[in-house]
């Protein structure tokens, strides 16, 4: 992240007037936010990955598969029941405006029933569309749905916090809602695993994030219509809307068709995919919070954005690339080390997904650059791009090499979508690419080779019982050798001026 950002102007220069513009973050706002994400992920992890693997004890794949088929539709609900309110809160001059924020917040509502309608109505369909039935949708999908309801009455106040980097409040929020869903689902499942034990975990969640974010001080919300407010959250919307079902189609795509190869696999596809995207998960979550809002505030305080774009590429590229390096190399130690001989598959699955994250990864950041200087349409258009990418590829790579050939469609996808992205980034000036391709081969080379010496130093991983002497020791030489090259690296950039503040004339 910056470490400092340029000073205010002390009036509008457009205007010649005395009046103040907005001034951005400071560095200490900024550092808090990063921090607090950073913790508050690290939390969400370890009860994610802790529930997860009590849950595989409980379950079998094929039970993974379902849910993993459900919370395909699950997500592309939640994404459709945003239509960029809480993006648009953040990037607007007036997303402290009450009758705006009211204005959001009953449109907001009004979707999340029309969603669940709509779900409903999908939900034959969804549970016969494949060659074998699954009726337990026709039920699941709408109670699943129901979420959409309940999180359009949260209140706008939860996206205030993101707008003004108050991330502590918004952390605890989601740490409080996920601490209380995983209890209520652990419990449920310990006494009747299934279907219905899942659901309540998402359900929970939603009902508790909802009635926490009413409790944060400030104005309460209102039933209001304001015809210019919803005009412009409808302009800027529409295209995050459109965006959304992109986004949906290109992230959640592969689950669906890996679902026609079997549940099974497509189980031991989802626990691969929930470990692989923890790296993009979190700057994912960095670039929404804390890039987007700083991006905005300093567009509306007439600041200049370059400096401030390079030291976040750089400082996030270079930790991205740690992260998927290491999880390249870890890949088969781990994932021996936390499932049994069902889910092994999963060891050549993750290193090939991880490689999708750090694309997402870069993406994200160049999006929030997008989004914040008001182009939504390219962040729309991005998406679209790997959606025609996955229908062309997917079918041909199936047909080569079966669900490698479908990761490797995957993969390209992901390189369109960010290409298109970084096109447009430097069509506004700001060329991202160049940067970024350094980080694109340090975390491929530095990840493959660690794994490649690790396996001809040590001795193979055997199926069975566990080897627990073994793991540990290639789990260290595997991480401490990437650690140590990222290091290297990282100290002759440093000495070099890449990571610090340059002038711009």
């Amino acid at each position: 992240m910056p470490e400092s950002l340029p000073e205010t102007p002390p009036s509008d220069p457009a205007t010649g007037t005395n009046e103040t513009l907005p001034s951005p973050p400071s560095r200490g706002v900024i550092k808090s936010s990063v921090v607090w994400i950073g913790g508050g992920f690290a939390c969400m992890q370890i009860i994610r990955f802790g529930s997860s693997i009590m849950l595989a004890s409980l379950l079998y794949p094929e039970a993974f598969g379902l849910f993993a088929l459900c919370f395909a539709f699950l997500t592309g609900l939640h994404l459709f029941s945003d239509l960029g309110i809480r993006v648009s809160i953040i990037q607007s001059p007036r997303g402290d405006d009450p009758v705006f924020l009211n204005t959001a917040w009953t449109i907001q509502i009004v979707r999340g029933f029309v969603l669940w309608i709509g779900a409903a109505a999908l939900a034959w369909p969804a549970a016969y569309w494949r060659p074998e039935p699954e009726p337990a949708l026709l039920w699941l999908l709408p109670l699943l749905a129901f979420t959409t309801v309940i999180e359009g009455f949260t209140s706008t106040k939860l996206h205030g916090l993101h707008r003004h980097l108050l991330q502590r409040r918004a952390v605890l929020i989601d740490l409080v809602s996920s601490i209380v869903s995983v209890v209520i689902m652990l419990t449920w499942a310990s006494f009747s695993p299934g279907l219905l034990a899942m659901a309540a975990g998402p359900l929970s969640n939603a009902l508790m994030q909802m009635s926490l974010s009413h409790l944060l001080p400030g104005p309460r919300n209102r039933f209001r219509y304001d015809r210019q407010s919803a005009h412009e959250l409808v302009h800027f919307g529409r295209w995050i809307f459109i965006s959304t079902i992109c986004t949906f189609l290109a992230d959640h795509v592969d689950r669906v068709v890996v679902s026609f190869i079997s549940l099974a696999t497509l189980g031991v596809y989802h626990l691969a995919n929930q470990i692989a995207m923890v790296p993009s998960a979190l700057m994912g979550t960095v670039a929404r919070q804390v890039v987007l809002p700083i991006y905005s505030r300093m567009i509306d305080a007439g600041s200049d954005l370059r400096e401030a774009v390079r030291l976040v590429q750089l400082r996030a590229g270079a930790l991205s690339a740690l992260l998927v390096a290491g999880l390249i190399a870890i890949a088969p130690t781990l994932i021996r080390c936390l499932y049994d001989d069902r889910y092994q598959e999963a060891g050549w699955i993750l290193p090939m997904l991880a490689v999708s994250g750090l694309l997402q990864i870069l993406d994200s950041n160049g999006s929030s650059l997008l989004i914040a200087r008001g182009k939504p349409r390219i962040y729309a258009l991005s998406n679209g791009v790997k959606v025609f990418c996955l229908i062309l590829f997917m079918p041909v790579g199936a047909w080569v090499d079966g669900l490698r050939g479908l990761i490797a469609a995957l993969l390209l996808g992901d390189l369109a979508r960010y290409r298109c992205t970084a096109l447009a980034a430097r069509y506004e000036g700001f060329p991202i690419f160049r940067r970024d391709v350094v980080w694109i081969f340090f975390a491929l080379g530095v990840g493959f080779c660690v794994q490649a010496m690790v396996d001809r130093w040590l001795p193979p991983i055997l199926p069975g019982r566990r080897n627990w002497p073994l793991l540990i020791e290639r789990l260290l030489w595997q991480g401490g050798l990437v650690v140590a090259v990222w290091g290297i690296v990282i100290g002759f950039l440093w000495r070099g001026g890449w990571f610090h503040v340059q002038k711009h004339e």
